[in-house]
């Protein structure tokens, strides 16, 4: 299993359950959770995800940005 993390500019619960049906709904994500209490907003996936830009691009649609981290 993989684990991604992204910094995002996501922030308050009303956005988390905005992007929630897009990450929800993407192939083979297993779970997900952003801390709001962090400064950079971490977005963290975990699951056997083979196109993490997918998932930039999806939540971008939403109105939301995220940077990948390493």
């Amino acid at each position: 299993m993989k684990t991604l993390r992204f910094k995002t500019n996501i922030e308050s619960t009303q956005s988390v359950a905005n992007i929630s049906n897009f990450i929800d709904n993407m192939h083979g994500v297993k779970n997900w959770e952003i801390d709001l209490r962090s400064p950079d907003k971490v977005l963290t996936i975990r699951g056997q995800v083979n196109r993490p830009s997918m998932i930039v691009k999806k939540v971008h649609k939403a109105g939301f940005q995220l940077t990948p981290m390493n």
